[in-house]
């Protein structure tokens, strides 16, 4: 139980210290009406599209390489019935670091095709441009805060295991 608040505390500061920022950028906008600032700034963020292709890309990833226990380190943390072996702890952390790449890849892979479709409509103004671009880096972004939510501290908590069967 006590894992599962710290893990909630944690999601709550790192929630929190990527929301205050955003709304403060939504004070220095200027003159332009809330509607832009919320089309400028929070929809790319949170268009939900590259969000679930990038999960998608990251479970079937893991599905298809490890079978049933692809999601051994996350229930291992939840739950209190996580074995301390050797073996497991280093199964985890590849499960973990094999996520991590999936997730590098396929943020890159959606960037990269979001910039390609940026490309083909050069013709338009410069404004719709600049969001395309913009919703080909919140892909990146994306990637970078499920890994931050997700993967890295489960991976810590793991390593953490390991060292401390190493003593």
């Amino acid at each position: 139980m006590f894992r599962i608040i710290k893990f909630l505390c944690f999601l709550a500061i790192v929630l929190v210290g990527f929301l205050v920022p955003a709304a403060a950028e939504l004070r220095y906008l200027g003159n332009h009406p809330i509607e832009f600032a919320l089309e400028s700034t929070i929809l790319p963020l949170w268009w939900p599209l590259p969000l679930i292709t990038l999960l998608v890309f990251v479970l079937g990833g893991l599905v298809f390489a490890y079978g049933k226990h692809a999601f051994c380190p996350w229930i291992g943390l939840i739950s209190s019935a996580a074995k301390n072996d050797k073996l497991g702890a280093a199964r985890t952390v590849a499960i973990l670091t094999t996520a991590q790449k999936l997730l590098l890849i396929s943020g890159l892979t959606l960037c990269g095709t979001r910039i390609m479709f940026v490309l083909v409509k050069l013709d338009e103004p410069i404004g719709a441009i600049a969001f395309g671009i913009g919703m080909a880096l919140a892909c990146l972004i994306k990637a970078g805060f499920i890994s931050l939510l997700f993967i890295v501290p489960v991976r810590a908590y793991w390593e953490n295991q390991t060292l401390q069967d190493d003593e």
